[in-house]
């Protein structure tokens, strides 16, 4: 999260000196997103002589939701076209491979033996997380500014439904419902979560 501070200095009897670092989120062109999503709808309806005869094309083209969710994301990666700050991206790298040690180490592996097993070097390993991370944090910003453009908002009963929902712990509950700052990531994630539904609903 940003603004961060850094501490630069903490000599003793003298004041600490902390760095504030910012990042500046790139301007997103959106351009008629909708159009582009409704064509690519109309494209796979579209029946050529090399699908084979028309019902059996219908049917193969019948997508799950979860194909439909990717359809949408592939078609907003590649007609919206944002510069990720390199600075987001490296965090965001490092975070993954943070995760990746912690479930090395609960395995008892070492970050050296799970390379060689996937026959990877640590430069490899860290190019690929970054194509991942710039998609992450692309699709992120896109579905933000969707949000925002569309006025899509998540009321507190739609909060509260989630939370009863998805865990039955009382502490994690308690979490949720007290720490503005867990509660806003929830809320923003399920933010998302409506708008990529609704950009879905644009395929049928």
């Amino acid at each position: 999260m940003y603004p961060k501070f850094e501490l630069v200095s903490a000599e003793e009897g003298k004041d600490w000196q902390v760095r504030a670092v910012t990042v500046e989120l790139p301007e997103v062109k959106l351009g008629d997103y909708k159009a582009a999503l409704i064509g690519e709808a109309r494209a796979e309806k579209i029946w050529t002589p090399e699908k084979g005869s028309a019902k059996a094309a219908q049917k193969e083209k019948e997508l799950t939701q979860e194909e439909k969710e990717a359809k949408v994301i592939d078609t907003l990666l590649e007609k919206i076209e944002i510069n990720v700050p390199k600075m987001l991206v490296e965090e965001e790298i490092n975070s993954r491979l943070s995760s990746l040690l912690e479930r090395l180490e609960k395995l008892g592996l070492s970050l050296e033996s799970y390379l060689a097993s996937i026959n990877k070097t640590g430069d490899s390993l860290r190019s690929e997380y970054r194509d991942g991370a710039e998609r992450s944090i692309k699709l992120d910003i896109i579905l933000s500014e969707v949000a925002q453009k569309e006025k899509v908002e998540v009321t507190d009963e739609e909060m509260q439904a989630f939370i009863s929902v998805a865990s039955s712990d009382k502490d994690a509950i308690k979490r949720l419902t007290h720490n503005s700052q867990e509660a806003a990531t929830v809320r923003a994630l399920l933010k998302k979560r409506k708008v990529l539904e609704h950009l879905v609903s644009l395929l049928t």
